[in-house]
């Protein structure tokens, strides 16, 4: 009988880091376990026990950067009182940092947009809810009004690394997408301006 498996969350976060930058250098299809084990400084069998399939650790590495854009955004936001100028700030400094990153470009965010659109579908269902209630936190606003917010927010950054084929502007898509989730969350605020 071999030995329980006891998870190290710190080996299970180098994992995560590791499938990160693969899947930003490669993208889903060319994604492979051996990739991120060589990356992680494991072997192969090491990273299948964590996460037994490819699915499996593309899943747990996007949940695990979305999460961090949600902490880096909550703690950006509040160094500003105008909540809406701290989002707009947050979004801008993200797409600068996103837009620097090999995999936020065509073909290869695409190469994500087909997993998330196929076998990642519930994924991307859980982000538009997780970040609406982040939203909803920000802006004191209504579950319902937030949870469309976070899907537009998720939408709009993603469309804005999509179509953004030369240099993208940050600070103009910034700019659209706060002002759009503001409206959302706080009406006739984002009409006005």
């Amino acid at each position: 009988m071999s030995p329980r498996f006891e998870p190290v969350p710190e080996t299970r976060q180098r994992i995560l880091d590791a499938a990160s930058r693969a899947l930003d250098l490669l993208g889903y299809r060319r994604f492979r376990m051996e990739d991120v084990a060589a990356a992680a400084g494991l072997s192969r069998q090491s990273v299948v026990n964590y996460f037994p399939k490819k699915d499996d650790l593309v899943w747990a590495a996007t949940e695990d950067r979305m999460r961090t854009f949600e902490e880096v955004l909550v703690a950006r936001v509040a160094d500003f009182d105008d909540a809406a100028e701290g989002l707009r700030v947050a979004l801008r400094e993200n797409l600068e940092a996103l837009s620097a990153v090999p995999g936020t470009r065509p073909p290869l965010l695409g190469d994500m947009i087909d997993y998330l659109a196929g076998k990642g579908a519930s994924l991307l269902a859980d982000q538009f809810h997780s970040t609406g209630k982040v939203l909803a936190g920000i802006f004191a606003a209504d579950p319902a009004d937030a949870d469309i917010a976070g899907e537009a927010l998720v939408r709009l950054v993603l469309s804005f690394l999509m179509l953004a084929e030369d240099q993208p502007d940050p600070d103009r898509g910034a700019t659209v997408i706060a002002r759009t989730v503001t409206g959302i969350l706080e009406p006739g605020r984002g009409s006005s301006r």
